[in-house]
Formats: C-alpha cells, sequence, structure tokens
C-alpha cells in the first residue's frame, strides 16, 4: 500500500463534519427528505388546484433551484408527526419570504412549521400584531412562548430557531437576534406551511426554502454558514482542490521515481 503524504493527511483530518440533520427539504423539485430519514413531505393542495406547489422562475428561491411556494388557502406540506422533548437540543432553519399585499388573518400569523391540529407548537412570521416571529411550545404562557422582534418586510430571510436547555435563541440572516431564557422547550409538528386547527386561517402566504431541521442545538457559526453556504460547514471546494492537488503531486513523484 502506498504511503498517503503527509499534507493531504492533514487536509483529510481537519476537514469539517456536519452537523446531525434530522430532516432536510430543499424544495428543489419535491417534498422529500434529502436527509436519507425518510421524512418526506406530501403537499395538499385545498381549494383552487396548481396554487401551490414548487416554484423555480429565477429569484423565486434562496437557494438550489426550487422553493415551495403557498397561496393563503390552507395549503401545506405535511410531514410525520416528530417531536423534541423539553431540554432535549435542536435547530430549525429555513429560508422564507412572504408575499407582498398579503392582508387579513394570514397577515397576523404566517405558520412555518407546526402542529396543524393545535394551536400551540408553532414558528410563525406575523406583521400587524407580532413582533416578528412567534415560538410557541405546549402552550402560551411565558415558559412556552417566545416573541422576536425581526425586521417585517416582503423580502427573503434566513431564520434559524435554536433551542439549547431552556433557552430559545434566534438567528435571522445568520446574526443572532436575541435569545429568550427559563422555557420548557418540547416542540412538535406535522406541517410545514400551516399549524393551528382549521377554524383559523393562519396558513403560510409566500415561499418557504431550504427547511433544515437538527437534532443539536447549532452555534452562531453554523448558523452563519446555513446562511451563506446552505451548509454547516464551509464550501468544501477549497479543502478538496487542495487533496487533489497534494494527490496529483504524490501520483507524479511517484510516477518519476519508478522511471
Amino acid at each position: 500500500m502506498k504511503p498517503i503524504l503527509p499534507g493531504l493527511l492533514a487536509v483529510l483530518s481537519f476537514a469539517p463534519l456536519h452537523a446531525a440533520v434530522f430532516a432536510h427539504y430543499s424544495f428543489d423539485t419535491d417534498y422529500s427528505d434529502s436527509s436519507g430519514n425518510g421524512r418526506n413531505g406530501t403537499l395538499t393542495d385545498v381549494g383552487t388546484l396548481g396554487n401551490s406547489g414548487i416554484v423555480s422562475t429565477v429569484g423565486s428561491y434562496a437557494f438550489g433551484g426550487g422553493a415551495v411556494s403557498f397561496s393563503a388557502e390552507r395549503d401545506y406540506v405535511g410531514v410525520p408527526l416528530a417531536s423534541f422533548a423539553s431540554g432535549t437540543p435542536y435547530t430549525f432553519s429555513f429560508w422564507a419570504r412572504k408575499t407582498s399585499g398579503d392582508t387579513g388573518q394570514a397577515a397576523d400569523y404566517d405558520m412555518v412549521i407546526g402542529d396543524r391540529n393545535s394551536s400551540n407548537f408553532f414558528i410563525a412570521l406575523n406583521d400587524q400584531t407580532g413582533t416578528g416571529l412567534r415560538w410557541r411550545s405546549s402552550s402560551n404562557t411565558a415558559d412556552r412562548q417566545a416573541d422576536f422582534t425581526t425586521t417585517k418586510d416582503y423580502l427573503w430571510h434566513q431564520y434559524a430557531v435554536v433551542a439549547s436547555g431552556t433557552t430559545i435563541s434566534l438567528y435571522m440572516d445568520g446574526v443572532f437576534v436575541a435569545s429568550d431564557l427559563n422555557n420548557l422547550t418540547g416542540f412538535q409538528w406535522d406541517t410545514i406551511g400551516e399549524a393551528y386547527p382549521n377554524s383559523n386561517d393562519f396558513d403560510f402566504n409566500g415561499q418557504i426554502d431550504e427547511m433544515w431541521i437538527f437534532n443539536e442545538a447549532l452555534d452562531a457559526t453554523a448558523v452563519s454558514n446555513l446562511y451563506t453556504y446552505n451548509s454547516t460547514v464551509p464550501e468544501p471546494s477549497s479543502l478538496l482542490l487542495s487533496a487533489a492537488g497534494l494527490a496529483m503531486a504524490f501520483r507524479r513523484r511517484s510516477r518519476k521515481s519508478s522511471i
């Protein structure tokens, strides 16, 4: 066996690892879970058929080649019911862009992810009565709900909600916003683009892209990398090029020595 060049070994040894992904919905072409964990989604298109689905025109997505676009007709992507217990670390990261001119109840709360059969367990953006983003666990008591002040507009933004111990933190566009302390952080979900029971029209109106769910609390660097690279680590191209260059040099050296 030929020895590995020391420089190549160093590059490979220090190549960064990815965080633990619970589910990842890229929405590039469909609603599948690209993490390999099989938590695939299915679009439920109620009312006017065809007014929600994957869009791929330039500007309609944040990364990749598409995003899911929701109308204001209670359309949603159903996913397998899952939950994190209080005290269990987790991170929800996603890109979202609300539709300009959104009016009515949907302008109050645009549900990004949550439990559509409950008035609790949701992450939502809001325009009118709220501060910008609300996270809620099993009730609206102070230890189970957190409100964060964010920019309210109709542009693409990345949001990351991080649970660590009893703390819920929010990052926006890769930058730390604030933390809310002393929470019971349990969370469950079965829907993207919807939450709340059917009597409340709090569905999402706009586009959602790159929904990442991690079963760990990402740190500031990992969240920033998600915003910049759509990955918890920087683009590996420089590392791969370095490794490829070292491997090429090794092959050339070996060939020369055998002549």
